[in-house]
């Protein structure tokens, strides 16, 4: 397991445009959202207090102070920091979906190593004595079950 965190998250473009809260959002307000939202994927939360957010984000303070009543329906505060609840969902899924690949993994990996210990010997000798048959009984099982009527 890498332990490391992903990469990236998906944002589906026709969601975020049919959302109202956006659609009324100027361009500051747009901006201070994203950059909170990949604040929030790097770091999982960002200061709730506008000069510190400002900060953070980069962003001068007038704009994100002016912008917060806009951005905060996309964001929940909670122990005086701000989360993106979408983005803390979807960090869930993956880390199930990792969490179940992996065990799917191990599984395989056992089953496999399970199989060298001597399940395979048996297959071995059958798909050897099938390729050692002679010539005339390997190509009659290979021949197709009917004929096309045009051939």
């Amino acid at each position: 397991m890498q332990n490391r965190e992903p990469p990236a998250f998906q944002e589906y473009a026709a969601s975020m445009l049919a959302s109202r809260a956006f659609r009324l959002s100027t361009a500051t307000e747009r901006g201070v959202l994203y950059t909170m939202k990949l604040e929030c994927w790097v770091n999982k939360t960002t200061p709730s207090e506008p000069r510190a957010l400002a900060k953070i984000l980069g962003l001068d303070a007038g704009d994100v102070d002016a912008a917060l009543p806009a951005v905060m329906p996309f964001f929940a505060l909670e122990n005086g920091e701000i989360r993106c609840p979408e983005l803390d969902r979807y960090r869930e899924h993956l880390e199930t979906r990792h969490a179940k690949q992996s065990k799917g993994g191990k599984a395989s990996a056992a089953m496999r190593s399970g199989d060298k210990a001597g399940k395979s010997k048996g297959t071995k000798a059958v798909r050897k004595k099938t390729v050692a048959g002679d010539a005339d009984s390997t190509a009659s099982t290979l021949e197709a079950p009917f004929k096309h009527p045009a051939c």
